[in-house]
């Protein structure tokens, strides 16, 4: 599993092996990662970029596909424009509501 070469498109990728995966369980994976972000910071981390491409928002559309082969399921969603662009998280990542 890797990410394309050259990207046009922010891109979030899921894989699971042995278990049924419906729309919402990759969309959940990367929003957990809003634990691993520093909203005082306001820039890239590794540990949290899916989350912040998913809530990234200067990005407009979003397209998803979903492939399956034996017990392995991959769902690919793809952001235009495309988030986590250096410089501009604190205009991009809200800050984290105080709920």
């Amino acid at each position: 599993m890797a990410h394309r070469p050259n990207p046009r498109y922010g891109e979030n990728i899921f894989l699971s092996g042995g278990m049924d995966v419906s729309g919402d369980l990759p969309v959940e994976m990367w929003y957990r990662e809003m634990n691993s972000y520093d909203f005082a910071k306001g820039q890239f981390a590794p540990t949290a970029g899916h989350f912040t491409q998913l809530i990234w928002k200067a990005s407009k559309e979003m397209g998803s596909g979903v492939a399956r082969k034996a017990d392995r399921t991959w769902v690919v969603c793809n952001y235009n424009p495309p988030g986590n662009v250096v410089g501009m998280f604190k205009d991009n990542v809200p800050p984290k509501s105080k709920d």
